[in-house]
């Protein structure tokens, strides 16, 4: 029997049988350690097994491998989804070998019937003929520099489970932030992320003494370690990835490994190890290596440098993300203390040490709350008879009370409450006291509300409700303490009153005793917002007579008023128009009226028709109106000359009647006869999206030939309501005045983690109210362009950690020497600003780790804690307003995390702690999804965003949709392809709570603007195709489109690093969209309209891509879609464009029927799916190719579906086309964020008008009859 296994085949046959036949045996001794028979082995030590201690030999009970289901076979051209191979200048000079993720795994002797083997086993000999094979579920490892990483809405990558072939080595990782094990492969490096249950034995003696090792040398390592008490108090805390809690035990039986780790480092290192408290503390009081049990800790090929400085060796841009070189994220005190225990990563406090509570202090405090909801509990469970005196009569008539007696307790108006929480399951279970948990808090058994108003008549009071911060979103992150104001009210019995509480106004201080509350703003549970409470209204409020003295009956009145359809008389004579969801509608308006699907209708409101009765509430109003239409929907019938204008409207003899609760809002439409010319049109334009123009009238919406037009009837001939002239042309005189006074003041503003500063550009642009004098970017290039296209900025290219350091340390007077730019090394920053000198700041912070798609990210990954840096930027510069943005998966980014729990950390811990951060220093908070391609950007981009406001400063609203973004799937029968236009979400959030939001209305049918696609955007652009010299139809070219080669052999000899266009190229066609327009406003230097540069097979594939729409990987299979691959279908392939990830039965993409994607063709009349940082023919975005040329989207192209203007230029310090590409898919569209900044523009313009009308009388005397009602000027 032992013949017959030595001459079974080895792993590396079976694995690679095609490689197997030649490889020579050269080759094989050159790759990994070998037997006598060439077959690869374990690596040898001098370890004998007599030195090892029993307890180290007991292995775990014989057990074999036994695959759960199919297995791919691991092989040189496998393609995991994500692993793009075709970025030719990310591979120079580096060694390409794909790194994986490996969980589920188990690693077994294919020699010993699949004998399950631990990996201590590749270092050690045993006498026998062993192999090393694993199998598991593998992933790509997503990229340190893919910060965008998993954005577009597509199904998670579905793992692969893989049959890993002969396994040489394995390496151990002092990086805090990777796995602690990696194995290496003929072809990949596996990341080791979880064992299988069956394996687990044989993983667990390997991994915990190394695991121990690590994270005692890591604790020495520190700049400032602390005492060896302080270590074992944590290390006594620590789970293991298998779930168990490290005893003190744990830490003696891996001395001797440590020790044997310690001896791998130079000796540099190892010096300053054994210098540690820790070290010596450890190697003093334990027994010499021999004699206790020894856990090797192998050798490394190289010596291990865990403590040098950092060194940014290679391409800089990709340097400065490595996890290696990143810095210990730094916080401020107090961001310091909320995120105490909620991060892995050890924090940098800028300030005086945080000494949490000890362990005795929590239980005392909690043992002390606990036994306080005991005896509220037990009174609330017993009598509680009310009375009242007429002495406290409001007066000597009146029913109503100033207090009143309930369970012998005094309780006057005003009082804040504690009532029974009608839901907590305690009280509907009628438990006793002796059942509650300690685990149990006062919110959740009792409620918060104050009495507004007491009634004798009936022994009722009327109460205006608070909500304790862990009864809503907050959760567990909510400060115990705090509570808000809620606009809801009810009227209860007196007798369900248990206690008065004392709640003070205002923030959290040393005066507000434990078992006291604070509070400080309002919590809005529609809209998810915390705002300000107006103060001055509750005061005018409370002087009121009762039933009349309740905020939240006031709200509630006004808003039932405005749900409410009523006719108005504004002329004196008779109805002529009618108000609905707070908005009014006049004869002569023109209006926006509900579709059933695209962007809203138009009209003009020529009659209204009422119900005879004003007491019928059965007949609807029906409103009247002429039809206006869209000159954009004539695209069919324009001349060449004719810009397809979104505001530019057209008047139809049509009439059509609709009911009125259709009606969404008033819009201004002057004929272009009042404009007085192309300026006097474009302000008219930028002062809201809702402003339009007419110029010409057809018969019908649908004319069949542009000579139909006529020109628009003078002023005289086409009614405006007076009214909302009026109104608007008073509005119009103000924003003028506000411009100027913005114009002297704007708000300083510095952007952090800015990236090319597209976010703060926008929100400028749009707001016309700041101006970014500051930026922070960590990326060289990125940091290059953003100086290049905002020269008035001052831009720190450095670590945000390094600058909030050097920021308060400089402003404290301390005099620390300036960090040096990153992008020459040696230029020292400039200073940085003052507290007070910054207004605004906008901030981008790095998203990879929030990630929906990528649920195989370290949880340790410090770029995750970016966000407590940047709340510490808040917290020593308290600007008035903040922006954040973030990918949507935000939303599920967990704080708390356990590395041995599947689902680990607070739900939606991240949103809570920023939030809570927030509200701790003082700031309103509102938040929401924010859908690009719903405010003119040709692009599906869901987006998270929060904008903060210092208590007392306007909080910006989110801005609603202004244009038509489709929701229905989109077929192309050609090409057998169905996808979606946008993602399945309403735009809502739902919290933990199961409470959902929804602040962003986006129905069908309702938006100002049709949707901006692919063809309005770049269809100006210089068209070529790229060419290939294997493919004849591709070198010949086509008729009036340049050909440009691909080839990376050939482009690499000329130095040449990029395909297309450099310069100013002339463009395909004069614009014929404002869009196109608005791109080409500038003067261009370098249009940058070029490509990466693929690998030869990839173009070649690309070539072969049919021209037509949404045609993608399966023209080049040559077969519609089917799940059946018959022999036919095989012989007519072309094999030269065939690979694994398309092609092979085993590969995801193939398992989920040939799903589309790969190699896609874009649709000029859709819209770009999600621009991202590695879009690719081969990538996970890989929808990229040009809707008609054959090759894939320029870097230009990339740009135009972002906003960007011409004009902006990137910069790229190693011509690196993915560089730019990075840049690009990391922005913030700029439309969207002109949109966020017009929101701002508008909270800030109505805090200036109160300002204006408080000083001077606006005079609103109606014009004099010389005055042109449509004048606008």
């Amino acid at each position: 029997m032992a013949n017959s296994r030595r001459q079974r085949p080895s792993a590396f046959d079976v694995s690679f049988p095609g490689e197997a036949a030649t490889l020579s045996a050269q080759e094989r001794a050159s790759t990994c350690p070998t037997s006598s028979n060439g077959i690869p082995q374990k690596r040898r030590n001098n370890a004998t097994n007599h030195d090892r201690a029993p307890k180290q030999q007991q292995l775990p009970p014989v057990a074999y491998y036994r695959h759960e289901g199919p297995e791919v076979i691991e092989t040189q051209d496998l393609n995991l989804n994500g692993e793009d191979l075709d970025d030719a200048e990310e591979q120079e000079g580096t060694n390409t070998k794909p790194i994986r993720i490996l969980t589920n795994f188990s690693f077994f002797d294919p020699r010993h019937r699949n004998e399950m083997v631990p990996l201590t086993d590749l270092e050690e000999d045993h006498g026998k003929d062993q192999a090393f094979e694993g199998a598991g579920y593998a992933v790509a490892k997503p990229s340190d520099m893919d910060e965008d990483e998993g954005q577009e809405e597509e199904d998670e990558d579905e793992p692969v489970y893989l049959r890993l072939g002969a396994i040489f080595r394995y390496t151990i990782s002092y990086n805090p932030e990777d796995e602690l094990v990696c194995i290496e492969t003929l072809f990949a490096y596996y990341i080791l992320e979880k064992a299988s249950k069956a394996y687990e034995p044989f993983y667990r003696p390997f991994y915990t003494p190394r695991h121990i090792a690590r994270l005692v040398i890591l604790f020495a390592a520190e700049q400032h370690p602390e005492s060896p008490e302080a270590f074992l108090r944590n290390f006594k805390e620590t789970v293991d990835i298998f779930g168990r809690t490290y005893v003190e035990q744990d830490l003696w039986d891996a001395v001797p490994g440590i020790r044997r780790a310690i001896e791998e480092f130079d000796q540099s290192d190892q010096t300053r190890l054994r210098k540690a408290p820790i070290i010596r503390y450890l190697l003093s009081k334990s027994l010499p290596t021999s004699d206790r049990e020894r856990h090797y800790i192998p050798q490394p090929a190289r010596r291990t440098r865990i403590l040098q400085s950092k060194a940014f060796i290679g391409d800089l841009d990709t340097a400065v993300l490595k996890k290696e070189n990143l810095n210990r994220t730094t916080v401020t005190p107090s961001i310091f203390a909320l995120a105490w225990g909620r991060v892995h990563e050890k924090l940098d406090i800028i300030g005086p040490p945080y000494h949490p509570l000890s362990k005795a202090e929590k239980e005392s405090q909690k043992r002390e709350a606990f036994l306080r909801l005991c005896r509220l509990v037990t009174k609330a469970k017993g009598p509680n008879p009310t009375d009242w005196s007429k002495d406290e009569r409001v007066s000597p008539t009146s029913e109503f009370l100033k207090s009143a007696i309930v369970g012998g307790e005094k309780y006057e108006v005003g009082d804040v409450v504690l009532v029974r929480n009608g839901e907590a399951p305690f009280w509907t279970l009628n438990a006793d006291v002796n059942d509650l948990s300690p685990e149990v808090i006062l919110p959740d058994l009792f409620w918060f509300a104050r009495i507004i108003w007491i009634s004798h008549a009936n022994m009722m009071y009327h109460l205006q409700w608070y909500n304790h911060g862990s009864q809503i979103m907050l959760g567990e992150l909510a400060h115990p303490q705090e509570i808000f104001l809620a606009n809801q009210c009810e009227e209860k019995e007196l007798e369900t009153i248990v206690a008065k509480v004392k709640v003070h106004d205002g923030p959290f201080s040393n005066a507000v005793k434990r078992e006291e509350f604070f509070c400080r703003f309002m919590f809005d549970e529609g809209s998810g917002a915390f705002t300000s409470i107006d103060s001055d209204l509750l005061a005018n409020l409370r002087s009121l007579p009762p039933r009349d003295n309740c905020a939240s009956c006031q709200v509630m009145a006004e808003r039932t008023r405005t749900e409410k359809m009523e006719r108005v008389n504004t002329d004196g004579r008779c109805q002529n128009g009618v108000t609905y969801n707070g908005k009014t509608y006049h004869i002569d308006d023109v209006v926006l009226f509900r579709a059933e699907s695209g962007p809203a209708h138009i009209g003009c409101v020529t009659r209204l028709e009422f119900p005879r009765r004003e007491t019928d509430s059965k007949t609807p109003t029906m409103v009247q109106v002429r039809r206006i239409g869209r000159i954009s929907s004539l695209k069919h019938i324009l001349p060449q000359d004719v810009l397809v204008d979104e505001r530019h409207l057209f008047l139809t003899k049509e009439m059509t009647t609709f009911n009125a609760a259709d009606l969404i809002q008033v819009v201004l439409a002057p004929p272009m006869s009042s404009l007085t010319g192309e300026d006097d049109l474009e302000e008219w334009l930028a002062l809201s999206p809702d402003h339009f123009y007419l110029r010409y009238q057809f018969d019908s919406l649908n004319p069949e030939t542009w000579n139909q037009r006529q020109k628009m009837p003078k002023n005289e001939d086409f009614l405006v309501c007076q009214t909302c002239w009026r109104d608007r042309l008073r509005e119009k005189k103000l924003a003028s005045q506000f411009s100027a006074y913005l114009e002297r003041d704007p708000l300083p503003t510095l952007d952090l983690f800015g990236g090319v500063g597209a976010f703060s550009k926008g929100l400028a642009e749009g707001s016309e109210c700041l101006r970014v004098t500051h930026a922070v970017e960590i990326g060289p290039s990125a940091a290059k362009t953003l100086e290049r296209n905002s020269p008035g900025t001052i831009v720190y290219n450095q670590c945000a950690n390094t600058m909030l350091r050097y920021a308060i340390k400089s402003c404290e007077g301390h005099k620390p020497d300036p960090p040096v730019q990153l992008f020459d090394g040696k230029t020292p920053v400039p200073a940085p600003p003052k507290p007070g000198e910054i207004k605004v700041f906008t901030i981008g912070f790095p998203c990879q780790t929030h990630s929906t798609l990528n649920r195989f990210q370290d949880v340790r990954d410090i770029k995750s804690n970016l966000i407590l840096n940047a709340l510490s930027w808040i917290d020593f510069y308290r600007p008035m307003l903040c922006y954040f943005e973030n990918v949507a998966g935000f939303l599920q980014f967990r704080v708390f995390h356990t590395e041995n729990s599947d689902v680990e950390g607070i739900e939606m811990g991240g949103l809570k702690l920023l939030k809570r951060g927030l509200l701790d220093m003082g700031y309103q908070v509102r938040e929401g999804l924010l859908q690009a391609a719903h405010y003119g950007t040709p692009q599906r981009r869901e987006r998270f965003f929060l904008i903060a406001a210092l208590d007392g400063t306007p909080l910006p609203a989110l801005p609603q949709p202004t244009h038509d973004f489709p929701k229905e799937f989109f077929k192309n029968t050609n090409s057998d392809v169905t996808y979606k236009t946008t993602p399945s979400t309403s735009l809502s959030i739902v919290y933990p709570n199961k409470k959902r939001i929804q602040p962003i209305r986006s129905a069908n049918g309702t938006a100002l603007h049709p949707c901006v696609t692919i063809g309005d955007a770049i269809d100006d652009l210089p068209r070529f195709d790229w060419t290939h010299r294997d493919e004849q139809r591709s070198r010949r070219g086509r008729e009036g489109v340049p050909g440009f080669p691909c080839d990376t052999e050939a482009l690499a000899r000329r130095g040449v690093k990029q395909c297309g266009y450099v310069g100013r190229p002339p463009y395909h066609h004069p614009p014929k969209t404002v869009y196109q327009r608005q791109a080409r406003m500038k003067p261009v230097r370098n249009l940058q309209h070029f490509t990466r540069i693929l690998k030869a097979d990839t173009v070649k594939r690309c070539i072969n891509i049919r021209l037509e729409p949404n045609a993608d990987y399966k023209s080049t299979l040559l077969f519609a879609f089917t799940m059946v691959i018959t022999d036919e279908w095989r012989k007519a392939l072309r094999a030269d464009l065939l690979e694994w990830n398309t092609a092979n039965p085993s590969s995801a993409m193939v398992r989920k029927g040939f799903k589309s994607g790969a190699y896609g063709r874009l649709d000029m009349n859709a819209v770009f799916p999600t621009t991202v940082t590695n879009a690719g023919p081969t990538a996970k975005q890989s929808r990229c190719l040009h809707p008609d040329s054959h090759r894939m989207l320029t870097i230009r192209e990339f740009a135009r579906s972002q906003g960007f203007p011409d004009s902006f230029e990137f910069v790229s310090l190693k011509d690196k086309v993915i560089t730019i590409q990075r840049q690009i898919g990391n922005a913030v569209p700029l439309p969207l964020a002109n949109a966020l900044g017009r929101e701002l523009r508008a909270a800030l313009f109505q805090k200036w008008k109160r300002g204006q009308e408080d000083a001077i009388v606006i005079d609103d005397v109606p014009p004099s009859s010389d005055d042109d009602p449509m004048d606008i000027s």
